[in-house]
């Protein structure tokens, strides 16, 4: 199955290393002391990992393809000359490159 989280390693590197798991889920979960709560980060850290994974397997199931996209795709449809000023047009927003011709 894809998933868009543990098939992509730069969201897994923020998952595993990047955040503070520990203070993140002292503050969320109230220092564990909220009834039916979390009893200590290890577990608190195990169930947002795995709300993390399941969503990343419905992102990729069921609305994108199966495999994760570093950036979206960029088609340049055209350069155009408009004023002296030249333009790409990139999809169907225009940005002025600010070269003179």
């Amino acid at each position: 199955m894809a998933n868009f989280l543990t098939d992509n390693e730069d969201l897994l590197y923020y998952v595993e290393k990047g955040f503070d798991w520990d203070a993140i889920a002292s503050v969320t979960e109230r220092d564990f002391t909220l009834e039916g709560g979390h009893a200590n980060a290890e577990e608190a850290k195990a169930f947002y990992r795995s709300v993390l994974e399941m969503v990343g397997e419905f992102a990729a199931e069921e609305i994108g393809d199966d495999r994760p996209r570093r950036h979206p795709p960029v088609r340049r449809a055209r350069a155009i000359v408009d004023g002296g000023k030249r333009s790409e047009l990139v999809g169907r927003r225009r940005f002025d490159v600010g070269a003179q011709w």
